[in-house]
C-alpha cells in the first residue's frame, strides 16, 4: 500500500487509487482501496476530531459507531444509518459479536 501521498483536494485523488493519503485542503487522512474509502483495520478517514469507518465505499462498522465527530457517534451498516438501540439488535452486529466470542 502506498503511504504518505498528499493531494490538495479530494478531486485530485486518482479514481483507482489504493493507499493512505493526506488531503491538505481539509486536513484529513484517507485510506483507499481501488478508489473506494476502505480500511479493515480501523478508520478510513481521520482528522484531529473525527473518525469514519468505511468498507468498500460505504460507512460501515459492526462493532461500534462508524462515524465519530467530537462527542457525536453515528451507527451505520452498509451506508444505512441506525439509531443505537436498533443497531445493537441488528442481526449482522449480533453475528459479529458471537463470532468474536467464539474466537476466544
Amino acid at each position: 500500500m502506498k503511504e504518505n501521498d498528499k493531494f490538495k483536494k479530494l478531486s485530485d485523488v486518482p479514481k483507482k487509487y489504493t493507499g493512505k493519503c493526506f488531503i491538505t485542503s481539509i486536513h484529513e487522512e484517507h485510506i483507499y482501496y481501488k478508489g473506494l474509502l476502505h480500511n479493515t483495520k480501523g478508520p478510513a478517514v481521520a482528522t484531529k476530531n473525527s473518525k469514519q469507518y468505511w468498507h468498500k465505499g460505504s460507512l460501515h462498522r459492526l462493532d461500534g459507531p462508524a462515524d465519530y465527530f467530537g462527542t457525536t457517534e453515528e451507527y451505520y451498516i452498509h451506508n444505512v444509518k441506525y439509531e443505537p438501540n436498533d443497531y445493537w439488535k441488528h442481526p449482522l452486529v449480533l453475528e459479529h459479536k458471537l463470532n468474536k466470542i467464539l474466537e476466544v
